[in-house]
Protein backbone atom coordinates (compact mmCIF):
# COMPACT_ATOMS: atom_id res chain seq x y z
CA UNK A 1 0.00 0.00 0.00
CA UNK A 2 2.93 2.60 1.35
CA UNK A 3 4.42 1.42 -2.59
CA UNK A 4 1.20 2.98 -4.15
CA UNK A 5 1.09 6.27 -1.95
CA UNK A 6 4.80 6.66 -2.78
CA UNK A 7 4.08 5.86 -7.12
CA UNK A 8 1.04 8.06 -6.90
CA UNK A 9 2.69 11.23 -5.39
CA UNK A 10 5.59 10.83 -7.70
CA UNK A 11 2.95 11.02 -10.85
CA UNK A 12 1.08 14.02 -9.34
CA UNK A 13 3.99 15.88 -9.12
CA UNK A 14 5.62 14.97 -12.74
CA UNK A 15 1.87 15.99 -14.09
CA UNK A 16 1.91 19.48 -11.74
CA UNK A 17 5.36 20.07 -13.34
CA UNK A 18 4.43 19.11 -16.88
CA UNK A 19 1.49 21.34 -16.61
CA UNK A 20 2.97 24.58 -15.18
CA UNK A 21 6.92 25.16 -16.05
CA UNK A 22 7.50 26.26 -12.60
CA UNK A 23 5.83 29.04 -9.94
CA UNK A 24 7.20 31.85 -12.77
CA UNK A 25 5.06 30.29 -15.55
CA UNK A 26 1.95 28.97 -13.89
CA UNK A 27 -0.37 32.13 -14.04
CA UNK A 28 0.75 32.29 -17.84
CA UNK A 29 0.48 28.39 -18.57
CA UNK A 30 -3.02 28.31 -16.83
CA UNK A 31 -4.23 31.31 -19.40
CA UNK A 32 -2.31 29.36 -22.31
CA UNK A 33 -4.15 26.22 -21.33
CA UNK A 34 -7.77 27.27 -20.77
CA UNK A 35 -7.35 29.34 -24.91
CA UNK A 36 -6.96 32.82 -23.36
CA UNK A 37 -4.33 33.99 -25.82
CA UNK A 38 -4.12 37.00 -25.75
CA UNK A 39 -4.35 36.95 -21.57
CA UNK A 40 -1.23 34.77 -21.84
CA UNK A 41 0.85 36.85 -24.46
CA UNK A 42 0.52 39.65 -21.92
CA UNK A 43 1.61 37.19 -18.86
CA UNK A 44 4.32 35.59 -20.94
CA UNK A 45 5.79 39.28 -21.85
CA UNK A 46 5.77 40.28 -18.58
CA UNK A 47 8.06 37.48 -17.40
CA UNK A 48 10.61 38.50 -20.56
CA UNK A 49 10.95 42.07 -18.81
CA UNK A 50 11.83 40.46 -15.69
CA UNK A 51 14.49 39.21 -17.10
CA UNK A 52 12.71 35.29 -16.73
CA UNK A 53 13.82 34.52 -20.30
CA UNK A 54 13.84 30.40 -20.98
CA UNK A 55 12.93 28.71 -24.08
CA UNK A 56 9.92 27.47 -22.72
CA UNK A 57 8.37 31.21 -22.50
CA UNK A 58 9.66 31.84 -26.37
CA UNK A 59 7.98 28.62 -26.91
CA UNK A 60 4.79 29.55 -25.31
CA UNK A 61 4.65 33.27 -26.66
CA UNK A 62 5.03 32.17 -30.52
CA UNK A 63 2.60 29.63 -30.32
CA UNK A 64 -0.08 31.73 -28.46
CA UNK A 65 0.90 34.64 -31.08
CA UNK A 66 0.33 31.72 -33.52
CA UNK A 67 -2.92 30.85 -32.30
CA UNK A 68 -4.17 34.33 -32.35
CA UNK A 69 -3.21 34.66 -35.77
CA UNK A 70 -0.51 37.35 -35.36
CA UNK A 71 2.55 35.39 -37.63
CA UNK A 72 4.73 38.54 -37.72
CA UNK A 73 5.46 38.62 -34.17
CA UNK A 74 5.32 34.50 -33.74
CA UNK A 75 7.65 34.56 -35.91
CA UNK A 76 9.67 36.92 -33.69
CA UNK A 77 9.71 34.32 -31.02
CA UNK A 78 10.05 31.05 -32.82
CA UNK A 79 13.30 32.66 -34.50
CA UNK A 80 14.52 32.96 -30.56
CA UNK A 81 13.79 28.94 -29.98
CA UNK A 82 17.37 27.50 -30.32
CA UNK A 83 17.27 24.63 -32.26
CA UNK A 84 17.70 22.30 -29.76
CA UNK A 85 14.22 23.69 -27.78
CA UNK A 86 12.46 23.26 -30.92
CA UNK A 87 10.18 20.19 -31.49
CA UNK A 88 8.22 18.82 -35.04
CA UNK A 89 5.23 21.53 -34.36
CA UNK A 90 7.29 24.46 -33.61
CA UNK A 91 8.97 23.82 -36.65
CA UNK A 92 6.03 23.46 -38.52
CA UNK A 93 4.50 26.43 -37.45
CA UNK A 94 7.60 28.39 -37.98
CA UNK A 95 7.51 27.78 -41.63
CA UNK A 96 3.61 28.35 -41.59
CA UNK A 97 4.19 32.02 -40.11
CA UNK A 98 6.94 32.55 -42.22
CA UNK A 99 5.09 31.56 -45.30
CA UNK A 100 2.51 33.85 -44.24
CA UNK A 101 4.89 36.77 -44.61
CA UNK A 102 6.33 35.04 -48.13
CA UNK A 103 9.42 35.32 -46.67
CA UNK A 104 9.85 31.38 -47.31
Amino acid sequence: MKKIYITLAILIAFYSHSYAQNKNTAKADNLFYSYQYTEAIEAYKQLLSNKKATAYIYKQLADSYYLVADMKNAAVYYDKINEKDKDEQSYYRHAQALKTQGEY
